[in-house]
């Protein structure tokens, strides 16, 4: 019986943590979206020229290569946005799990 119960639970968790995955690729291709529709929207720019744009790849090259931990406040307030993000995500995935038992 005690098997069963095991099994039954595994079963559902499975399930929990591939509608879990779901609902967290499904944040990030918004993520990625929300990203790439402003960088397009800065490339089209008329106020944007080259001088502009190049220079934000620079900066956006050196934020890619430097660990999270040594980035301004500024920069690490916009990673913390999209993972607050993710938090809410997760709250809500497992206050689901929860009023489900």
């Amino acid at each position: 019986m005690a098997e069963v119960a095991l099994k039954e639970c595994s079963v559902r968790q499975g399930q929990a943590d591939s509608i879990l995955l779901e609902k967290l690729a499904d944040l990030e291709h918004k993520q990625w979206s929300i990203w790439m529709t402003w960088l397009f929207s800065i490339s089209k720019s008329k106020g944007s020229d080259v001088t502009q744009r190049t220079e934000r790849w620079r900066q956006w090259r050196r934020e890619a290569n430097t660990p999270y931990s040594q980035l301004s406040e500024r920069e690490k307030d916009s990673d913390r946005e999209f993972a607050r993000r993710v938090l809410k995500v997760l709250d809500e995935h497992f206050a689901g799990l929860v009023n489900q038992e």
